[in-house]
Order: structure tokens, then C-alpha cells, then sequence
């Protein structure tokens, strides 16, 4: 019975999770252009939402910005290479943080173009474990000055 009880305590060290609440950190430096930040095709979304966050937009606050959006798509058709490339300029940025359950974040930067189409791009994880369940990637070419 002693035993059983001076083993308790190491049971309890051992079965605790991690309780890392930060979000995970991005190297800014390696995005900023001077006035704005430059993110080339398949920057992850916490790249992007943390260096507008650093760069000071709030939660829930949308802000106007310049800046361009380009996806260039190729294809070979009889041996012809095809390039097509569709460029939306950027008008605002904006960011939120939800909770979905008790333990899921979803970190979200949104992006308003010139055709008042929205690009939404997710960062979803479980903060205390540090799971991520989602962290979609640009498809394009992203500038934007702020």
C-alpha cells in the first residue's frame, strides 16, 4: 500500500499534458518587404496571421491595405506548356480568433479583394496539447503593404 502511494505522485507528472498555450512562432523577418509583408506560394496561414498580429491588427478589426494576390496555374496540352496567372489586388485584411470547442482555436486571416471576393485561411489547433488540426497554405503569390 506505501508503495502504491509514493508511486501516485510520479503517475500524476507523467500523465499530465503539455500546457503550451502559445501559438507557434514564425520567423517575421524572413516576410517583411519594407511597409508590408511578401509571402510566396504555400506560406502556412500561422505564418501570415503572426506577422499581422505583429505587425499590430487586432481581433476583429479590419484595416485597408494595397498589395496583390496571384495564383499562376500551368498545364501541358500536346506537349505545349500553358501558363495562366490571375492576380486580385488586395483592399483590406482582417483577423479573428474563435473558439470552437473548449480546447479548439481557429486563427483566421481574411483577405477582401478589388471584386469583393474573401480569401479565409485557417489555423486551427488544440492549445494545450499543441495538436494542429488544421494550417492551410496560400496557393498563390501574396503582397501586401499595410
Amino acid at each position: 500500500m506505501k508503495w502504491l502511494l509514493a508511486l501516485l505522485p510520479v503517475l500524476m507528472i507523467l500523465g499530465c499534458e503539455s500546457l503550451v498555450t502559445d501559438l507557434p512562432k514564425t520567423d517575421i523577418p524572413l516576410y517583411q518587404i519594407s511597409g508590408g509583408y511578401k509571402f510566396p506560394e504555400n506560406t502556412p496561414t500561422i505564418d501570415i496571421y503572426n506577422c499581422l498580429v505583429g505587425h499590430g491588427l487586432n481581433f476583429g478589426t479590419e484595416i485597408s491595405a494595397t498589395g496583390t494576390y496571384a495564383i499562376t496555374r500551368s498545364s501541358k496540352l500536346n506537349g505545349n506548356l500553358y501558363t495562366d496567372t490571375k492576380t486580385r489586388n488586395v483592399l483590406s485584411v482582417s483577423i479573428k480568433h474563435l473558439e470552437l470547442d473548449p480546447d479548439i482555436n481557429d486563427h483566421i486571416a481574411i483577405f477582401t479583394f478589388d471584386d469583393n471576393s474573401k480569401l479565409e485561411i485557417h489555423f486551427k489547433w488544440q492549445r494545450q496539447t499543441t495538436n494542429v488540426w488544421q494550417n492551410d497554405k496560400i496557393e498563390g503569390k501574396l503582397t501586401i503593404t499595410l
